[in-house]
C-alpha cells in the first residue's frame, strides 16, 4: 500500500462479495473466505502477519498457504510487481 502511494499505481485490495467487512473480523483471511477464491487460489500473506490477526489459525493450516520456506521469495516478487505497475 505504502509503494502504491509512493510511486503512483492503483492497488486494490478485495474481499468475496459473499461477505461485508462487519461480519468478518476487520482484514482477516480465514479458511472460509480463501474457498471462495479462484481455483487454484494461494495464501501467501505478507510479513509481518499473525495467526489469529491478520490470518485466521485455519487459514494458515489449510492448503492455502503456501508456507514459511516459499516466502523467502517475497521481496523479490514484491519488487517486480512495483516494476511491473511503473512501466506498464
Amino acid at each position: 500500500m505504502e509503494a502504491s502511494k509512493a510511486f503512483g499505481f492503483s492497488l486494490e485490495q478485495c474481499c468475496p462479495q459473499e461477505y461485508k467487512m462487519k461480519d468478518i473480523k476487520a482484514y482477516q483471511i480465514t479458511k472460509e473466505i480463501m474457498s471462495l477464491a479462484n481455483k487454484n487460489a494461494i495464501l501467501n500473506p505478507c510479513p509481518s502477519f499473525y495467526r489469529g490477526e491478520e490470518v485466521s489459525g485455519d487459514a494458515v493450516d489449510s492448503d492455502y498457504f503456501v508456507g514459511y520456506e516459499f516466502k523467502k521469495s517475497l521481496l523479490t516478487v514484491q519488487q517486480a510487481i512495483i516494476i511491473y505497475c511503473m512501466t506498464h
